[in-house]
């Protein structure tokens, strides 16, 4: 099956420069529809759910004349807001305390309502084919899977390693978009627990969409079951975000020889961007051996016998 990516919001990119990559995006998705408008066409993407309502108003209305068959894993609220939050870190879009966007937006699955096939299933493991969206999906469009062909991507990480890539977001807010990508293979290896929210705030995010939230219940005809959190939540406000612990300050100053473990965001920000040089120069020099060796080895076997 051939895959195609399109840029997304999380690309090194200012606010102008990116509306106009995702116009050029859309005009690329409405261009594959119309080339392959014979064969059958997969879209996938959680940024669907970052869309405004205008823009996912437009996208349906451009794509409703094809035969669209549509397929929205739902999320338990409790579950969704923890993931939302470290995916917004990671990708470097979540440089401010806003916990109103942690919440499903619900009422956006409307504009997919209008289309003819259009089913909402609950994204619930023991329900899941397998226990697995992506066998759970394929599954569905009549596509064969076998276990080993799935990548996993965007894997969690440690609440120690949100707490310093949130202080990376927040000391460069000035700045354009710009991804935390080249730094999540070396944060994996800070290990600890997940992110967790507390209960007061887990309440306070609710409330914001309580009615939407009710009736997306109502009309998946069963309570939540929501996902199990941490007994001892790390996450209580920003300031737990803002003055990493002392185990994720460590890990990072015997990474950096400049940073002396100072709490401040502003020091751990930097901190952190020059680690994330470490890891880019590092790299280069791994691909530069790479081709030495490579080099090497021809020139060796040309002067041979």
């Amino acid at each position: 099956m051939k895959q195609e990516r399109f840029p997304s919001r999380f690309a090194r990119l200012t606010a102008s420069e990116f509306d106009m990559q995702q116009k050029r995006a859309r005009e690329q998705i409405y261009s594959k529809l119309e080339e392959h408008r014979s064969e059958d066409v997969i879209l996938s993407a959680e940024d669907f759910g970052n869309l405004s309502e205008d823009e996912l108003d437009s996208f349906v209305k451009s794509i409703q004349h094809h035969e669209i068959h549509t397929y929205c894993y739902i999320r338990d609220p409790i579950g969704y807001a923890p993931s939302a939050f470290q995916q917004r870190v990671k990708a470097g879009v979540l440089r401010d305390w806003n916990i109103g966007a942690l919440v499903p937006q619900y009422s956006k699955l409307r504009k997919f309502l209008t289309l003819k096939h259009c089913e909402l299933l609950r994204y619930d493991k023991s329900s899941l084919k397998n226990g697995c969206v992506v066998q759970d999906f394929c599954g569905r469009i009549g596509v064969d899977i076998h276990p080993n062909e799935i990548k996993y991507e965007n894997e969690s990480i440690s609440f120690l390693a949100i707490s310093l890539l949130y202080c990376r977001n927040k000391a460069r807010a000035h700045e354009g978009f710009r991804t935390n990508n080249p730094l999540l293979p070396t944060l994996k290896t800070l290990k600890g627990p997940k992110v967790s929210f507390s209960p007061r705030l887990i309440k306070e995010m609710l409330q914001r969409r309580q009615n939407e939230i009710s009736q997306m219940q109502n009309f998946l005809g069963r309570p939540w079951q929501p996902e199990r959190t941490l007994k001892r939540p790390n996450v209580r406000g920003e300031s737990d975000l803002l003055e990493p612990p002392a185990d994720a300050r460590n890990w990072l100053a015997c990474r950096v020889a400049s940073y002396d473990g100072s709490p401040d965001y502003r020091a751990v920000g930097k901190a952190m961007d020059e680690l994330e040089n470490i890891v880019i120069e590092r790299s280069k020099s791994r691909k530069s051996g790479i081709l030495t060796k490579d080099h090497s080895h021809r020139g060796n076997s040309n002067s041979g016998p």
